[in-house]
């Protein structure tokens, strides 16, 4: 979620911005489950997703800070969509390097301690599903 959206709760009282902020984070995961679904049902490509997938890695929150909220709607949207991005990236050269680039970044968040703890689970949730279907040949060189 980028800090505009979150820049507009500032002026709001504390109690209220608390409930208000959690909304926003739920409509966020929300629409990344949906476009999930589009994916899964063919309606948006396989490039459209490497690079949806790539901006939300690449999100910032701060200087040098990593943004929670882009790494949890990136675990969000590769748990709905790992599956058939990963048969494309079989079949596809160049999706599979996308492949193993967003792993390879999942990896380093797992282990990032800027980020909180559920977040880190999350990736590392992620990591260990892919690991358990035998899918975890993006991560070898």
């Amino acid at each position: 979620m980028g800090q505009t959206v979150l820049n507009e709760y500032k002026s709001l009282p504390e109690e209220v911005r608390h409930m208000a902020v959690w909304k926003a984070r739920k409509r966020y995961i929300g629409h990344v489950k949906f476009v999930g679904q589009l994916y899964q049902v063919s309606l948006l490509n396989d490039k459209t997703m490497h690079y949806m997938l790539g901006r939300l890695l690449s999100a910032r929150d701060g200087i040098d800070g990593v943004d929670e909220d882009s790494v949890q709607c990136f675990c969000t949207l590769m748990m709905v969509v790992e599956n058939k991005l990963g048969t494309s990236a079989a079949k596809e050269p160049e999706h599979g390097e996308l492949m193993k680039s967003h792993f390879k970044a999942l990896v380093a968040l797992s282990e990032n301690k800027a980020l909180s703890n559920p977040v880190r689970c999350m990736c590392k949730d992620l990591l260990e599903g892919r690991a358990k279907v035998g899918n975890f040949f993006v991560l070898i060189d």
